[in-house]
């Protein structure tokens, strides 16, 4: 039994270890995001969560995670976190330039080499 609680705890310090590091990453692109804009300011601040406002929930100890993953808001939380991490890649993706060679740059490109 001691080592769920201990487990319990790891969890709930490394979610509030989460809760840092993803307000910091929100703060530095609302940051990125004011300056691309030219805003600087002007953006509504987002809400922050005290860590310390955070209830603990008491869970029975036979209880399966199987169970905790059917939650609605377990499942909701799951498909945002989904669909945040699509929104990065499409980003991601977008600062990069497209570069398709045809065949005209693929002969084009042949023939400057020199050989000596």
């Amino acid at each position: 039994m001691f080592w769920r609680w201990k487990q319990a705890r790891g969890v709930i310090e490394s979610t509030r270890s989460d809760i840092a590091k993803r307000q910091g990453e929100l703060a530095q692109a609302n940051n990125a995001l004011q300056l691309l804009l030219g805003s600087y300011g002007k953006l509504p601040q987002a809400q922050t969560v005290n860590s310390d406002s955070l209830q603990s929930v008491k869970l029975p100890a036979g209880l399966s995670s199987q169970i905790l993953l059917q939650r609605p808001d377990i499942m909701e939380a799951e498909h945002a976190l989904m669909a945040a991490n699509a929104n990065i890649g499409a980003a991601t993706r977008g600062i990069f330039p497209i570069y398709k060679p045809d065949q005209r740059n693929i002969n084009r490109q042949q023939r400057s080499v020199v050989i000596i």
